[in-house]
Formats: structure tokens, sequence, C-alpha cells
């Protein structure tokens, strides 16, 4: 049985009057028969209909339900057209479970939830959303405007609900017959998804005012069967299309671009977080790198750290341990880039805000469609426009007339970067701490697990240390697995129902990996990861748990100078949380690992499983700090002797 058949119909209920007209009805000797007549509650189920149908059909084929009285209308109608159901109880789990799906296809989620204080649960997936430009539609059932204003239940003001945040509010109205006001709502419907997806990718906010009775209703007189037709008439109707696109760069700043690389014989292309649903970002960025010959500063989830990189116009000469060299002051004043050409967001390290500021004669070029791209306000150009398109046209222009660039800065880059693996490889190799309580240490860990997960995987870090330390540890690997990160806003939030999202959109096995912090904070999360939210054929899903007891990044900062109780109290907070117990109260599975071999079996068996596990790795506590103190000084005194400081 379809999904259509299997609701409550509107019909007759029984033989009576049919409406000749649609839009006005009747014939000679009777009344005419108006759609404006019907009954109430049959215009509100025509109208929700047509509305849910109308966000199919540009577009939205999911939707994240929470359970609520006042959404009940736009439910039935969701099944109705046919979309797919994801219920989800907890808001604010449901709109990251939308947020990473969302990031995974590249394609708008709907969120739907009851009036009052459900939706306000929605806000941080939506700031997120907004500032990494990701499609989301939040729908917001609502009372009716006689229930504003006077004590009702359950009542608030939501015209404002998420503040700047949406690209877009939009308010339904009440529902009504009018045909006008049925193409109307349409037409919002399509307006909302065509502004979600761009040319400036965002959250929309759309306000559903409805009244009881709430559920769908049976047409039972000729009035009700006119407006049935209606709203089939008005679905049956062409939807409008919105194109919308990205501008191309102008040519003369194409060309600008092109005069800059071609004079730069010491420059670096950097790229920073970037989409995972984008596969032709990472050829188009290693067509320019091979093109340039500029070496490419480049992070895991950036999508382009892949090792012994080749594109069309030849090698790649990946900077992948840029990180930890510019964490290096000496080595920052050596390199002295004449160019640094960033593709996206800055990257996560902060060693490469250093180098911008304390190089302000560098000439500092951005290329990204979306926002302003500069955290230190160094930039020289800023390039708003089709990131493929630009790089493309780049790459031909520097193709007719590119001298070859200083060997010596590629070489001694090269070499400074192989520096900083045997670094990395000692540190990991070092004797544990005979007093630890576990015998693996944090980078361990991570190096057990970037050379674990599948190349076919979806990877998704979490903030804090493990987006960091992945790249400190892991060198590229030739093939990589699509990253999903967090850095719109960088919150450690949601990550687990984020995942699970992502987890939902394919076949792909999905691995997330975050520390003990991020895994307490999203424990409701894990309702999402269940096997029946996620859809009828989930991905298998692993959660990798790094339990270094607290949130180890504050070692690295300067507050860890201030007295230790105050530290350990108010920034480590150690959550203490019981990971198997956790697991098992929403049914999943559950291993625990205290070395980089069984960390590695463990995510080896969990992503041929089709369910959810918990890796539960424990670490050494300090390592991360440790670990990360050896490296540097180690690597110090290699570029000091190899006189590349």
């Amino acid at each position: 049985m379809s999904k259509r058949t299997a609701l409550p119909v509107i019909g007759p209920a029984s033989a009576g009057p049919q409406a000749s007209d649609p839009k006005a009805g009747g014939d000679g000797g009777r009344a005419p028969v108006r759609a404006d007549d019907a009954e109430p509650a049959v215009i509100q189920t025509v109208w929700a209909r047509l509305f849910m149908d109308s966000l199919r059909r540009a577009g939205v084929a999911d939707v994240v339900v929470s359970p609520g009285s006042r959404s009940t209308p736009l439910v039935f109608a969701a099944e109705f057209a046919g979309m797919n159901c994801h219920t989800i109880i907890d808001e604010r789990a449901a709109g990251f479970f939308a947020l990473g799906r969302a990031k995974c296809t590249g394609m708008p989620v709907a969120l739907l939830c009851t009036s009052g204080t459900a939706g306000a649960h929605y806000y941080p997936a939506l700031l997120e959303a907004a500032h990494a430009f990701v499609p989301l539609i939040a729908i917001t059932a609502d009372r009716p405007s006689e229930r504003h204003g006077c004590g009702s239940s359950q009542t608030l003001d939501q015209s404002q609900l998420y503040g700047g945040a949406p690209r877009a509010h939009i308010d339904l109205g009440a529902p009504t017959a009018a045909l006008k006001a049925l193409r109307a709502l349409r037409r919002k419907a399509v307006q909302a998804v065509a502004t979600a997806r761009g040319p400036v990718p965002g959250p929309v906010h759309i306000n559903a005012p409805l009244r009881k009775p709430l559920e769908p209703a049976t047409a039972r007189s000729a009035a009700d069967l006119a407006m049935v037709e209606r709203g089939d008439a008005v679905r049956a109707e062409t939807t409008p299309q919105r194109v919308a696109a990205v501008a191309s760069a102008p040519a003369a700043t194409v060309e600008l671009l092109a005069r800059a690389c071609a004079a730069a014989e010491r420059g670096v292309l950097v790229c920073g977080p970037m989409p995972a649903h984008q596969p032709e970002l990472r050829e188009a960025v290693h067509a320019l790198a091979a093109v340039t010959g500029f070496p490419l500063f480049t992070e895991l989830a950036s999508q382009t750290r892949t090792r012994g990189a080749t594109s069309s116009r030849g090698a790649v000469q990946v900077c992948d341990g840029f990180e930890l060299l510019l964490a290096d002051a000496a080595f920052r004043r050596a390199l002295r880039p004449e160019m640094v050409l960033q593709i996206g967001p800055a990257p996560t390290a902060g060693s490469f805000s250093a180098l911008l500021s304390e190089n302000p004669d560098t000439v500092h070029c951005v290329l990204w469609p979306w926002g302003w791209q500069d955290p230190e306000n160094s930039a020289d150009l800023l390039v708003e426009a089709d990131v493929l398109d630009t790089l493309a046209r780049l790459v031909r222009a520097l193709e007719r007339g590119r001298q070859a660039p200083s060997s010596r800065f590629a070489q001694m880059l090269a070499s400074a970067n192989e520096m900083v693996w045997r670094a990395v490889d000692d540190a990991l190799a070092a004797p544990p701490v005979a007093a630890a309580p576990v015998p693996m240490g944090e980078g361990q860990a991570m190096r057990a697990i970037g050379e674990a997960v599948p190349a076919n995987a979806v990877l998704v870090l979490g903030n804090s240390l493990p987006i960091r330390t992945i790249d400190t540890y892991v060198p590229a690997r030739e093939r990589t697995p699509r990253v999903i990160s967090q850095r719109g806003v960088s919150g450690i939030d949601g990550l687990i129902a984020g995942a699970a999202g992502a987890a939902s959109a394919g076949r792909d096995p999905v691995v997330l990996v975050l520390g003990d912090v991020s895994f307490a904070h999203d424990l409701g999360g894990l309702a999402a990861a269940r096997p029946s939210a996620r859809g009828a054929h989930p991905a298998p899903l692993c959660v990798v748990v790094i339990d270094n007891q607290g949130g180890r990044i504050f070692e690295q900062l300067p507050v860890a100078g201030e007295p230790a109780a105050l530290v350990d109290a108010h920034f480590l907070t150690p959550p203490g949380c019981d990971v198997g117990a956790a697991a098992a109260v929403y049914g999943h599975g559950y291993v625990e690992a205290s070395t980089p071999a069984t960390l590695a079996e463990a995510i080896a068996q969990a992503v041929r499983n089709r369910g959810c596990t918990i890796v539960h790795a424990r670490v050494q506590p300090e390592s991360a700090a440790r670990d990360r103190a050896r490296i540097l000084s180690q690597l110090r005194q290699s570029l000091a002797a190899a006189g590349a400081e």
C-alpha cells in the first residue's frame, strides 16, 4: 500500500452533489458550489498537502519530524507527498541530524516541529548552517493569530525566533481557500527552497499558523470536494523554477590573479575546510597546484589532502605537515612567502594565522563564493565567485605564460615536511609513560583511526582536538575518505546527531571521531543514531570516543598556566560518563579499545555492521600536549640543523 492510500482519504463520504467548477461551481437552478464554503478543516488539509507537496517538487526529499500536536497537518501532508520522514524526539538532535544529511548531500533538508519552545532547539544547528552555507528549512507550526498575546499555552512570537541566522523568514499565514492564496502558498514553498540553495546557501525559517481540528479531514460536501479539486488543480500546475547562479569572476580579476601567481617565486596554496559533496573541487585545486608549482598547504577537512596527488596538469606537492612547520616561529620567518592563495575558508590551524600576521608584505588572495573568509584582515583580494569556474580559468591563463617557480623554495618545503613526519613517527614510537593508566597515547589513537577508516567512508571530525590531532599525527593517504567538519561556528554540539544524519544519506560507512566531552554533550544524539531514525537502509555508523578525561585542548592554551584546581574544574571538566552504559541505553554496540591494534580492529568491525557501534578509545589523559611538545622540540632542532630556519 502506498503512502497516499494508507492515509485518510479526502473525498465525499457518500454520493452527493458534485462540483462542476473547482473555482466557482454550480449550474442553472441550484446555488453554485463554492470551494470557499468548504469546512475549515478540509481547507487546512488541502493547504497543508499543497505546501508539503510543493516543497518536495522543489527539491526537498527529506523532512526530520519531532512529535507535537500543532504540526499534525504538516506531518500527515509530508507522508501524503511521499517525503522521507525521519522522526527524532529531541528538536536539537533533529536539527543537527538534518544538518549532517545536508552537508553530506548538498541538498536541502526540512525540519518540522510544533509551536512554543520546540523550534528554539533548532537554533544551534541553524547557526552552523548559516555560517557553513548549508541549506536547511526549519518549519515551525504556530498558534493562529487569535491565540497570541492573551496568555495562551505554548504560544510565543515565532516571527524572529532565529534572529538574523536565516536567509529568509516566511510566514504562511492562516490556511484559506482562495485560489490566489493557494498559488502564493506554492510559490512560498518554492521560494524557500530556492533561497536555501543559494546563491548564498543557508537556513530558511517558515512559520505555519494552524487551527484546530488538526487531523486530516474528510470531504463530506460538494463544497469540500470543490476545495479538494482546487488544491489538486494547483498541484498539477507547472512548478515555478528559479535560476540564480553564483557569479563568475570578471576576466580582469582572473588575469590579475594569473599575473600575481606568475610573478611569485615563493608562493603557496592553502585550503581550509571545504564541502564533502563536491569532489570536483579536489581536482580543480590540484590542477592549480600543478600549474603554479606552489606547494599545497592542506588539512584533511579540505578534501584535498592526498599523498602523491596528481592532476590532469601534473604532479602536486602536498605539504601535509604545514601546521607543525608554521608552529615554529623561526620557520615562519624563514618561509617569507611572496604570495598566499587561499581557496575556501581559512584552515583550522592557528599557526597559519601567525604566518599571515607576521608577513604583512605577503600578497594574500582568497577564492570562495560565500562570505568574507579573512579572519586575520590580511587579504589583498577576495574573489567571491564560482570557485570551480575561477580555478579553471586561472589554470588556463597560467598555462599560457607561467614561468617555473623557485625550485629551491619548493625543495626547502619538501625537506621540512619530511622532517615533520620523522618527528611525529619518533614521538609515536616512544616508550609509554610508566605510570600511565592505559598504554595508548592520543597520537597513537589518531594514527590508528586515520589508517583504519576506509577510503569509501565518510569521516566526521569533531571539534576541539580531533580535527587538529588527526592532521598532526596522520600523514596524507593516497585515497582519502570524504570529510565532514563543523567549522561554520566550530561548536562541539550535535556531533553524534550530525553523523547520524550523514549515515542516513547513503550506503557508505560513516566514522565519527570526537572527544569525551563532546560525546557527553550530545548524548541525546544517540537516539538519532538508531537505525529506525536513519531510514530504511541505514549505513554503518561508528562513533569513536577519544576518552582523554576532559577537554585537553585547554592544556595547549595559555589558561593551562592558571591554578590547576580551577583549570580542572572549569576547563578540563572530565565528564565521567559511562560510555558503555550510554550505548546500552540506546541499543548500540559497544567496544572498548586501549591499544592501537584493538582500536583499528574495532573500527574495521564497526564499518561492516549495519547498526551503530560506539568504540571507546581510552588514551593517556595528558598525552596530546606532551607529545606535541616533543614533536615541536625535535622538529625545531632538525630545521635549525638543516638551515631551514
